[in-house]
């Protein structure tokens, strides 16, 4: 079974902890470095509705405008990451299912099943019928029009010469109209066989209250 780097089971009762999670407290939070990444070098640098300093800043319906919509070796893991969940919360820009159809292109096959529950015969596996699972799955649906996404810390796993580089990272949602956050692990793993060589994939999309609830003791 994947346990997420920083979350620790306890023996004891098998009781769940998540202190290894470690968010910044801004809606749109900083990565400590950064530059302006390449996801943004078509932003227009004079439109102020398009300025952003860094990548977590990445948001609102106009910078989601340009968030790549397929896998690519030119982009990091982080790129990826704000390119799936933002697509998510802006769901239909720049169209119509425009994050859902993002999801398609960046989650493995095991991933795409993990979240829509279908996938295990080929007619299964159409792009029109992942949208239309995704669209009610329990693990997409807190990202959808969501009211505030918070990026928690990367941690990585270096490649082997049998498979690439793994990165988790934590997140926080709120969904639209609830007060409560929902707490996500996402997995990214880096690709060794063409024609997806060098790119970042999401293998795993984690709702840690669920871990956390199969994770009591039963009595």
């Amino acid at each position: 079974a994947f346990v997420p780097s920083g979350l620790a089971f306890v023996p004891s009762g098998l009781a769940f902890v998540p202190s290894g999670l470690v968010f910044v407290s801004s809606p749109y939070p900083l990565t400590p470095t950064s530059t302006r990444p390449s996801i943004l070098s078509s932003v227009p640098p004079d439109d102020d509705a398009h300025t952003v300093d860094d990548l977590w800043s990445t948001a609102g319906a106009d910078a989601a405008k340009f968030l790549p919509l397929s896998p690519s070796p030119s982009l990091s893991a982080e790129e990826v990451l704000v390119a799936v969940f933002r697509g998510l919360q802006f769901v239909d820009v720049p169209d119509l299912s425009a994050g859902l159809v993002r999801c398609y292109a960046f989650m493995d096959l095991a991933c795409k099943k993990l979240v829509t529950g279908h996938g295990n015969v080929p007619e299964e596996r159409t792009l029109a019928k992942f949208v239309g699972h995704a669209a009610h799955s329990a693990k997409i649906l807190p990202f959808l029009g969501a009211d505030r996404l918070a990026f928690g810390e990367t941690s990585r796993i270096p490649g082997t010469p049998t498979r690439g580089e793994i990165v988790t990272m934590p997140l926080r949602v709120t969904p639209k109209g609830k007060a409560e956050e929902q707490v996500f692990m996402v997995r990214l793993q880096k690709q060794r066989r063409p024609p997806l060589a060098g790119a970042y994939m999401v293998t795993d999309l984690i709702d840690v209250e669920t871990v956390w609830s199969v994770s009591r003791p039963l009595n």
